[in-house]
């Protein structure tokens, strides 16, 4: 049985690849943010939880990784010297923790998807702390989940020595809490244009309603049947009766 979605609605993200600045800024940002986003909660939508995206996050591992890992340094009389290390932290997270998470949450979703009890497409998911923490969803998604994670990685990469993991999951809580604000504007902004095409419509029927009829055409309501209409059949009958008794008589005369 799938728990109840508490979040608020969430506008469809971006495509890949994405449109626009504003679509870039927020893909990016968002792509980002699945580093923490999918071990913090639960019931995620299979919008957010797509294929290339999970290539996206595995590719700026490696590169992160890359650069991480490179030292550069620059001496008046050595030149420029390079150094690498083998901080693999972030990679080990990435294929043991991150990708399992990842396709467990969307092979779950596609096994709720032929029940028909599947979270919107685009849930951003169920925060652990939901029922928890007496606040609402909207600061435990915009500041609790971005703050947790931001300690953790700190303590990663401060106390335990992880150094590429932690700057990483600090960076994504950043990315988190940037995305949780836009998302929840978007969903506010949502609300204020579903109301107001509710209110042009109820203006616009309210329009059609008082406008004036108008006058009617001679055709139009020369059609329109009455109540005399079956004394008006009478009267007629009677008249052709007369007149022809009338022709006949006219014919005996001329014979």
């Amino acid at each position: 049985m799938a728990t109840k979605q508490r979040s608020s609605y969430a506008p469809p993200a971006p495509p890949m690849p994405f449109e626009g600045l504003n679509d870039k800024g927020y893909g990016i940002l968002l792509l980002i943010s699945l580093l923490d986003l999918v071990p913090l909660r639960t019931d995620i939508g299979l919008g957010l939880l797509k294929i290339t995206y999970l290539a996206g996050i595995v590719v700026l591992s490696f590169v992160f990784t890359w650069l991480g890992n490179l030292h550069l340094s620059l001496s008046l009389f050595g030149g420029l010297g390079v150094r690498t290390d083998d901080d693999m932290s972030l990679l080990i997270y990435i294929f043991f923790v991150f990708v399992p998470r990842f396709i467990w949450q969307r092979v779950q979703r596609l096994r709720e998807e032929k029940y028909g009890v599947e979270p919107h497409n685009y849930s951003f998911g169920n925060g652990r702390w939901y029922g928890f923490i007496p606040l609402p969803d909207k600061y435990l998604d915009m500041v609790v989940d971005p703050l947790v994670s931001f300690i953790v990685g700190g303590l990663l990469r401060y106390r335990l020595g992880c150094g590429l993991l932690g700057l990483a999951v600090m960076v994504s809580a950043v990315a988190l809490a940037a995305v949780e604000k836009m998302r929840y504007a978007r969903a506010l902004q949502h609300k204020r244009d579903r109301r107001d095409i509710e209110k042009e419509a109820a203006n616009d029927a309210d329009e059609m309603q008082n406008r004036p009829r108008g006058r009617q055409s001679a055709v139009t309501a020369a059609t329109i049947p009455t109540g005399n209409d079956d004394e008006l059949r009478a009267v007629i009958e009677k008249r052709k009766s007369e007149n022809s008794w009338d022709r006949e008589g006219e014919n005996n005369d001329v014979r």
